[in-house]
């Protein structure tokens, strides 16, 4: 069966409203729009819709290897204890006949020392030998130095000086008359290895006045003494280098030098007329200048003291002799000097060889003080 549906009409369409007019305003600020989160960027906080899927599981570390045990340091063995020092008894030996010998002893510290062994050394075997037990041997006339030596090689070592003195070795005999000269000398033809002869020294004791004006002297190639033999008597010279024993010298005056000794005796008995007990020594010198230069007269070529004390000249060489044979029995020193060389000399030889006029200084009070005694023209 078939229904038929009336038809409708149709509606009139609605007029559309007017816009109102709506002052404008100012744009809002756009608000950045910040994406949503991907469903994948946003963590499901509902719980697993089904079971996650297990991480991986680490693998199991290997477990580290075990240092290896350092084996303890074997004890190190102690150094050798070495010598420090060495002692030579005695330090010095005289010796005085060829053949004589004298046993040294050392002693070496510390006592714990491993090596204590010592080898023995002579620095001059023609004076004296030294064996192996420290025994040493006189040789000859000299001085050496036996040294004992640590052999541990530590170095150390001590020492002993030894003298030999033979006497009547290397024995020199000058016999002379009073008032004669001569000289005890070194020198280079019978010893070429001294080398600096102000090194050469004289031993001498002259207290009894066996010599006269006894002076030393030297040059490159020599050392003297030289001397005037005035009183009879012997007087021994032992001669050294370097401290070193190199010759024996015995002076023997025969006889003695009378010309002398009554100048000597004569100027005693002026120091009587002159001198008293309480002067100083000034006043004695003034005293024995004033004497001289009122009892002689100047005469240039005058003799010498021992002659001239006989007479009444006298130049400035004779007084100044005056003046050194005064000085010497007050017992004060004397020089000489010299106006050609502006120089003091010991002996009056040196000065009146360096020429012009000779005078003399005497120390007073330690002060020098100058005497020229020439007699007036």
């Amino acid at each position: 069966m078939v229904v038929t549906v009336p038809k409708k009409n149709a509606p009139v369409p609605t007029q559309q409203a007017k816009p109102t007019a709506v002052p404008t305003q100012k744009p809002k600020p756009t608000t950045p729009v910040i994406p949503s989160p991907s469903p994948e960027d946003t963590p499901d906080i509902s719980g697993p819709t089904s079971t996650p899927t297990p991480a991986p599981a680490k693998p199991t570390e290997a477990p580290k290897p075990t240092a290896t045990p350092v084996p303890a340091k074997p004890t190190a063995t102690p150094a050798p204890v070495k010598v420090s020092n060495v002692t030579v008894n005695p330090a010095t030996v005289k010796l005085t006949s060829k053949g004589q010998n004298i046993q040294l002893s050392v002693s070496v510290l510390p006592s714990n020392a491993e090596n204590q062994s010592i080898s023995w050394s002579s620095s001059d075997t023609s004076v004296a030998t030294v064996s192996s037990d420290g025994t040493v041997t006189a040789v000859s006339n000299g001085t050496t130095t036996v040294t004992a030596s640590a052999v541990d090689g530590s170095g150390k070592n001590g020492s002993c000086n030894v003298v030999v003195e033979i006497p009547n070795e290397n024995l020199e005999t000058i016999t002379i008359e009073g008032g004669k000269s001569n000289s005890v000398s070194i020198g280079k033809t019978f010893y070429p290895d001294i080398i600096d002869f102000k090194k050469v020294t004289f031993e001498y004791y002259n207290s009894n006045g066996i010599l006269y004006n006894d002076r030393i002297t030297y040059n490159s190639r020599s050392a003297a003494l030289s001397f005037r033999a005035l009183r009879k008597g012997q007087i021994e010279i032992i001669v050294r280098y370097n401290g070193a024993y190199l010759k024996k010298c015995l002076i023997v005056v025969t006889s003695n030098w009378n010309e002398y000794l009554a100048y000597e005796s004569w100027r005693h008995s002026i120091e009587n007329q002159i001198w008293t007990n309480d002067m100083s020594s000034k006043d004695k010198m003034d005293a024995a200048k004033n004497y001289i230069q009122t009892h002689f007269t100047h005469k240039d070529g005058s003799p010498a003291a021992w002659y001239a004390y006989t007479g009444t000249v006298a130049d400035c060489i004779t007084a100044s002799e005056f003046m050194g044979g005064f000085a010497a029995d007050a017992g004060l020193k004397i020089q000489y000097g010299s106006t050609l060389s502006g120089q003091y000399y010991d002996y009056l030889v040196e000065a009146s060889s360096a020429g012009g006029h000779t005078f003399t200084r005497i120390l007073i009070n330690n002060s020098w003080v100058i005497y020229d005694a020439n007699p007036p023209h």
